[in-house]
């Protein structure tokens, strides 16, 4: 599938026929760490291991079941480790906060991966802008360092 966005952020909830396309297994990228208490919600919402992953090249690209976000490695500014809600409040594709849109399966940590420009979207939780964005991948201190990697 191709992608085609402007140069900021931008999140969606796909087409009934981009959603079909979507689902072939994710093979690359850095994996989602599950916790097994909230595997089962997760999957009935189309969040599997093998429809969820990040990957970082010219796009920062999360994929999260049957949502994603991509925005160019230009618009990242810097990842960290961060704790993460524990128990529902860590789960799901969710605003976590008023700058914050979190891609969670569970973990108490995850990356937390802020932008230069605040970034719009339309995931479950409407159209709010935001300052960065945590994801609850199993490596996050490989990911943290990849996007924090000096580019050019």
């Amino acid at each position: 599938m191709h992608f085609s966005f402007a140069s900021v952020l931008h999140l969606t909830h796909p087409s009934p026929v981009t959603a079909r396309a979507e689902r072939r297994p994710v093979a690359d990228g850095f994996g989602f760490a599950f916790d097994p208490r909230w595997r089962l919600a997760l999957a009935v919402a189309g969040v599997r291991p093998g429809t969820c992953a990040v990957t970082v090249g010219e796009f920062l690209r999360i994929r999260f079941g049957p949502w994603w976000l991509e925005t160019p490695i230009d618009n990242v500014l810097d990842a960290a480790p961060v704790a993460v809600p524990a128990g529902w409040a860590g789960v799901g594709a969710r605003a976590a906060d008023e700058d914050t849109a979190l891609f969670g399966t569970g973990p108490t940590r995850g990356a937390s991966i802020r932008f230069v420009h605040p970034a719009a979207g339309n995931l479950p939780f409407g159209g709010l802008t935001h300052a960065r964005t945590i994801v609850t991948v199993a490596r996050v201190d490989e990911l943290v360092a990849e996007i924090n990697r000096p580019r050019g």
